[in-house]
This record gives structure tokens, C-alpha cells and sequence, in this order.
């Protein structure tokens, strides 16, 4: 059986080893290493909530773009009920939440 590689797949393996971390018996000066590839709303929302749940962990989230546009409210950018750049958002808050966030 193949199992496609698509993001609701990368999500549940990324589930499923935080659980699988939350109930080993390995040793507790072993940080667990987590690298979530984009920053779209999944990406960031993955990246802050095994920040909360897992907060020994070491995570990265791996992003191209300095900035992140959201989708939400967008028409209204569209119809001039909006400024642009209240729907352009940065990842400093996932630093300060301190996950590291690399440009690549």
C-alpha cells in the first residue's frame, strides 16, 4: 500500500511523532527536533501548537518569504475597504514564542 504524500499526511506524521515523544521513556536531556516546511496558516498554526505542547522541543519552521499574506478579508483589499498591509503578517511572533524560523 502507498500512502500519497500530501499535506493532511505530513500533518498526522507530524502528530503522531509529537505523541510518540510525549510518551517515550527516552532520556530527558533528549530535545526533540521538529522542522515544519512552510509558513502558510497550517504550517504556522503546526509550528505554535507543538511549541505549547512540546515546550522542549527545538522547532524550525522552514519558509522562503520574510512575510506571509492571509487570504481572510482579502476581497475587502480588493474593494478598497482595506489597506494591504493589514493582511501582510511576519513571523515575529513565532520567534518571540521561540521557534526558529529560517528563510530558505
Amino acid at each position: 500500500m502507498t500512502i500519497a504524500a500530501n499535506r493532511r499526511n505530513v500533518l498526522l506524521g507530524i502528530g503522531a511523532g509529537a505523541l510518540a515523544s510525549l510518551t517515550s521513556k527516552a532520556d530527558a536531556a533528549t530535545r526533540a527536533k521538529i522542522a515544519i516546511i512552510g509558513g502558510g496558516f497550517g504550517g504556522a498554526t503546526a509550528a505554535r501548537t507543538l511549541s505549547e505542547i512540546l515546550p522542549s522541543a527545538d522547532i524550525t519552521l522552514i519558509e522562503p518569504n520574510p512575510t506571509y499574506v492571509a487570504c481572510p478579508f482579502s476581497n475587502l483589499v480588493i474593494g478598497s475597504g482595506r489597506e494591504m498591509t493589514k493582511q501582510t503578517f511576519t513571523y515575529d511572533c513565532l520567534r518571540q514564542a521561540g521557534i526558529k524560523v529560517a528563510q530558505a
